[in-house]
């Protein structure tokens, strides 16, 4: 009895396991669904970004949120930007120096 018991606790624990995977992997495709539709809201596919510039520019804002310094940037919501509101699509940035424009 004592090994069908085992044998019950070890799949039991396994087919949790499944799940949690699947309910990790379900997550993730929910957080980056999230991701996408947050960058093209802001726009950023409009523009060349070099990976490098993007990342830096992305952990900066991320660094904000850590310490508590974001404030509103008075940005209009990207929904009322679809309406026409608020400020138009800036330049591209320079190819070559895969900066981000009025960044150095």
């Amino acid at each position: 009895m004592e090994r069908t018991t085992k044998a019950a606790g070890v799949s039991g624990i396994e087919a949790k396991i499944a799940k949690l995977k699947d309910r990790k992997t379900a997550l993730e495709k929910k957080y980056g669904e999230r991701m996408v539709r947050l960058v093209r809201d802001s726009g950023l596919p409009e523009f060349e970004i070099s990976e490098a510039a993007l990342l830096a520019a992305l952990r900066e804002v991320a660094g904000r949120f850590r310490t508590g310094t974001d404030e509103p940037s008075g940005d209009v919501d990207p929904a009322a930007r679809a309406n026409g509101a608020g400020p138009g699509p800036r330049a591209p940035a320079d190819k070559a120096e895969g900066e981000v424009r009025g960044r150095t």
